[in-house]
């Protein structure tokens, strides 16, 4: 898939839900972990207020 990192960090780390990302039109352009699916990853609109996670720095 062609979806990537906002800092570049690793092309190959994928959590995808089944099903997804997405390929129909209006999908979204943002991912989200889904709490009904073990934390898997689901594509949302950007407009959908959201939890998230923030990297701050090295660990």
């Amino acid at each position: 898939d062609s979806w990537e990192w906002s800092d570049k960090w690793s092309r190959f780390f994928r959590h995808w839900a089944a099903g997804q990302p997405s390929q129909s039109s209006g999908s979204g352009d943002c991912v989200g972990m889904t709490r009904n699916n073990f934390g898997k990853w689901a594509q949302y609109s950007c407009d959908l207020r959201q939890p998230f996670i923030c990297h701050g720095g090295e660990l």
